[in-house]
């Protein structure tokens, strides 16, 4: 036991709670070491852990994960399927390893265990807006996850921006191995000046490459033929202060035909930010508050969305 670093004997007994369920020394030793018994245990108070032929399976009423492929964070999963039950949405395993992921509309294969996450905090953030038979400029795409959302959501399609190459390079696995070319594009690119000082993924890989405004009207030109409104999804980790400097930098995305917003923001004025966006023309709720530091703000052009916002 002592190769498990035990603290008190609380941990002991949890492990013996955690040998029960899965009956599996290895499986037990693997969650315990790695911080997850909390988790593991908390998630089977709700949903059930069995295995069959030696794979272990976690199971929450019609969601299914394969527990023993999952590592490191991926054991957070486990806490995002009542999310995706909730919200019709349906995770099963493939049994080449993959994860099928199916909405109401659309079904993705998923490679990314990471993605499931990901996608749990769309069901949060994201829940009440509408982007049926929207185009969405996705800029913080991350892992692909939003631009699948927002496509289970019913978008037509999706312009995504991530600057993070090793982010970049998950998202484009995700998004392509579903033959989504032609209604997704994603590039390896940010938007702003700089990577903001309270931007959490600034350690990662990222190639300093960030696209001008111009740039950005032409490829929502390219990407947006059918000249569909569009909706803007931001979470950039701190840089909407710089893109929405003033009333004026707002009026130039305005142009490009966003009618609605959903926005992360981060430590900053954020009521400066606001009343920017009023000054610009944008009827503007907070939806979410996360901490003190984060939380979730909801713009609109049309005022036919006054009853939502006054909720």
């Amino acid at each position: 036991m002592g190769l498990l670093k035990v603290r008190s004997p609380r941990d002991i007994l949890r492990f013996i709670k955690l040998y029960k369920l899965t009956r599996s020394w290895a499986l037990s030793k693997f969650i315990f070491s790695n911080g997850h018994m909390k988790t593991v245990l908390k998630f089977s108070e709700k949903g059930e852990i069995n295995s069959s032929n030696g794979v272990w399976i976690a199971k929450f009423k019609s969601q299914a994960v394969l527990i023993n492929l999952l590592r490191g964070d991926d054991f957070f999963i486990l806490e995002e399927l009542e999310k995706f039950e909730e919200s019709g949405w349906r995770i099963a395993f493939e049994e080449n390893g993959n994860i099928l992921i199916t909405s109401p509309l659309r079904i993705f294969h998923i490679k990314s265990y990471g993605i499931v996450r990901a996608m749990g905090e769309s069901f949060i953030d994201y829940k009440d807006i509408n982007v049926q038979d929207k185009f969405v400029l996705d800029i913080g795409a991350f892992l692909g996850d939003t631009a699948l959302y927002f496509l289970g959501r019913g978008a037509k399609g999706v312009l995504a921006l991530e600057p993070y190459e090793e982010f970049y390079k998950i998202a484009t696995n995700n998004l392509y191995q579903n033959i989504l070319n032609e209604e997704v594009k994603i590039f390896n690119v940010g938007i702003g000046n700089q990577v903001n000082q309270y931007d959490s993924n600034k350690n990662n890989s990222y190639n300093g490459r960030l696209l001008s405004f111009m740039d950005l009207k032409d490829q929502v030109e390219i990407c947006n033929p059918e000249n569909l409104p569009i909706f803007l999804k931001m979470d950039c980790e701190g840089c909407e202060y710089d893109v929405f400097r003033n009333p004026e930098s707002i009026l130039e995305w305005r142009s490009l035909g966003i009618n609605e917003f959903i926005m992360e923001y981060h430590k900053g004025n954020i009521f400066d930010l606001i009343e920017n966006f009023r000054n610009a023309g944008y009827m503007v709720k907070k939806l979410l508050v996360k901490s003190d530091d984060i939380g979730i703000i909801y713009g609109v052009l049309d005022p036919k969305a006054k009853n939502f916002l006054e909720k």
